[in-house]
């Protein structure tokens, strides 16, 4: 387990040198759509921001045994929000965090506004996203690296990887990955085996959902959004997938905030089956039955039973 915080970065979002720290990231696309290559370390509460030249600088540093993780957050948070977020999951779960920032949160906008904003975001910066995993799956081809990388999206950032593999099908990089966890999806659930059907670029994939999840839900009602996947399963499923429900175990013991980014924070420090659950998916491991206990649903549906 790595006692290092330093967070690999690599940013859409415009970069400002003469700012410190994490204030340094803004809130707007770089200007010529391009990624900044950084590391981010934290030291007394300090963020310091150090730019490099690729993503071979940030991934050659990875050790021979160091699980890397890439995350790509959801909408709503700001950048500096996101890396403590990055920094969080790898002091929990001792893996190696590369964190894939975009233009989520704009100071001026909220709401149905921002969420507007942020889908579009992502739906102009689908290139940005294809050039990164191929990046990435160029440097894993080229070294004999101990573990595969795993990723995952949290809320409205599936919808990188909705667009991904609806618009570059045939470009996947087949099982670059051990893992890909779609944790708290803020993408249609409706039809949603269509695409996911395709997907052949991960060893496994995890659905992760909790039909509790508030933040979810106000997606669905205050926005006006169709049922999201991050919430049930009520249609057919993916035969691709494993679905975890986690309904029984954080249900509403959380506020709104906490029942969807239950991976973090104080649902894997209050439930010791959360923290098992996610410790072996972001290192590269299947569902752990044997740690955790729960239910076989259906065919590739399991229900995550709190212990008593």
């Amino acid at each position: 387990m790595t006692n290092e915080s330093e967070i690999f970065v690599v940013s859409s979002i415009q970069f400002d040198s003469t700012l410190q720290g994490n204030a340094c990231f803004g809130y707007e696309f770089d200007e010529n759509m391009q990624c900044t290559y950084a590391f981010a370390n934290q030291i007394n509460n300090e963020w310091t921001i150090r730019k490099t030249e690729g993503i071979i600088s940030l991934l050659s540093k990875i050790k021979q045994d160091e699980q890397l993780v890439i995350f790509v957050h959801g909408d709503g948070k700001p950048f500096k929000e996101s890396l403590k977020r990055s920094k969080n999951i790898a002091d929990t779960y001792g893996v190696k965090v590369l964190l894939y920032a975009w233009p989520a949160k704009l100071p001026n906008k909220t709401g149905n506004k921002n969420f507007k904003n942020s889908v579009n975001n992502i739906n102009k910066s689908f290139e940005i996203f294809f050039c990164l995993i191929r990046q990435i799956q160029n440097w894993f081809n080229e070294k004999s690296h101990q573990h595969k990388p795993v990723i995952i999206l949290h809320s409205l950032g599936n919808l990188y990887l909705k667009n991904f593999i609806l618009k570059a099908q045939d470009k996947q990089p087949k099982n670059l990955f051990s893992n890909i966890i779609l944790n708290a999806a803020c993408v249609d659930e409706k039809d949603h085996h269509l695409w996911l059907d395709k997907l052949n670029m991960s060893e496994r994939v995890f659905v992760i959902q909790n039909k509790y999840d508030m933040i979810l839900r106000a997606v669905k009602v205050v926005l006006w959004r169709k049922r999201q996947l991050g919430v049930a399963l009520k249609t057919k499923p993916s035969l691709k997938a494993t679905y975890l429900d986690l309904s029984k175990v954080i249900g509403l013991a959380f506020k709104p905030g906490k029942s969807h980014s239950y991976f973090v924070v104080d649902a894997p420090s209050e439930l010791n089956c959360i923290n098992i659950l996610y410790n072996e998916l972001f290192n590269g491991n299947d569902l752990p039955t044997d740690k955790i206990k729960s239910e076989k649903v259906d065919q590739n549906k399991y229900r995550l039973i709190k212990p008593k």
